[in-house]
């Protein structure tokens, strides 16, 4: 489950290339899924290259969400949303029980901005649904 503190570890880290992907989740058709992940890591592939990023350095980023993206199961067990936020060395991914828009950022920090409207009621509490999350460190590490 992704806590408030998850969100605020992720909002201090910082490097060269930190990807933010997000998009809503199709329940009708699971490859639909799996063809906007494909387009949105290709998106996000082109803007590292044009951050300067290598191919090889843009393979060990995308390699884990690849891996989800062409796991068509995997879509049939999600919520509402997807958000996938990686950087060369970690992998975080999480399911969200709202549709966000489709968005991809490549940047020196995390786009948290559509994760944080859930964790603050208009009272200021936690919001009551919760966010599943799975981290995967050093998944391609050589």
């Amino acid at each position: 489950m992704l806590t408030k503190e998850d969100i605020e570890q992720m909002a201090e880290i910082r490097d060269k290339w930190c990807v933010s992907l997000y998009m809503p989740i199709g329940q009708n058709n699971p490859q639909d899924n799996c063809g906007l992940i494909k387009k949105l890591m290709f998106e996000a592939g082109d803007k590292l290259r044009a951050l300067g990023s290598s191919p090889v350095k843009i393979t060990r980023i995308l390699g884990p969400i690849e891996m989800i993206g062409e796991n068509a199961e995997f879509w049939r067990e999600t919520g509402e949303g997807f958000a996938a936020l990686f950087t060369a060395d970690s992998f975080v991914w999480t399911s969200m029980p709202y549709q966000p828009d489709t968005l991809v950022v490549v940047t020196d920090r995390f786009h948290l901005k559509p994760l944080l409207s859930r964790f603050a009621a208009k009272d200021g509490a936690e919001a009551s649904k919760s966010f599943a999350a799975v981290e995967i460190e050093d998944t391609l590490k050589r």
